[in-house]
């Protein structure tokens, strides 16, 4: 897909109230990488939005250098792959509660998420996690995965987090 025409479908995601962002999901030796965020006290994957007029590989680099840390860069064995797709609607209590603006500067209001799921492999498991935003990292495979996922309180994230290692393992990126 060419720069405009991603920049023209996340701006479609906010129209229909979705805020685009995008997901890393990180990989070694057939393992998945989750993070613990202490702010949460829950494991994650790195994540974060599409600002307006940002391409998925632009959101993709802030999200590194905010997040993980510019020393990961090294470590990655492939470039970083669309996955998958997942929409997220928030659930009714909270649809509403936050705004965000097209590109062309319309306000809409919220009512979920639209996540793109990118993958890469990187070369080794050693992790400084003291360069990232997180209090932790693991290695998983897919079931010690599944098992996190299917614990989390939050069932919107559930359902992402899951969608995610399944595109995962039904490409061999996970076992």
């Amino acid at each position: 897909m060419e720069t405009p025409d991603i920049i023209k479908k996340v701006d479609q995601d906010r129209k229909d109230g979705y805020r685009p962002s995008v997901m890393l999901l990180l990989t070694c030796e057939k393992k998945l990488l989750i993070f613990f965020a202490k702010e949460y006290q829950q494991w994650v994957f790195t994540q974060t939005g599409v600002e307006n007029g940002e391409t998925f590989e632009q959101a993709l680099i802030r999200l590194i250098n905010d997040e993980v840390g510019t020393y990961i860069i090294d470590k990655f064995t492939e470039p970083l792959t669309l996955i998958g797709e997942k929409k997220s609607a928030f659930p009714n209590r909270v649809q509403g509660s936050k705004d965000m603006r097209t590109d062309d500067g319309e306000e809409i209001t919220m009512i979920g998420k639209m996540y793109y799921i990118f993958s890469g492999g990187i070369s080794d498991t050693r992790i400084d996690v003291s360069k990232s935003i997180f209090a932790d990292s693991f290695f998983l495979n897919a079931k010690e995965a599944e098992f996190v996922f299917n614990n989390m309180l939050q069932v919107n994230k559930k359902e992402v987090f899951i969608h995610a290692l399944k595109s995962l393992v039904s490409k061999g990126l996970v076992v």
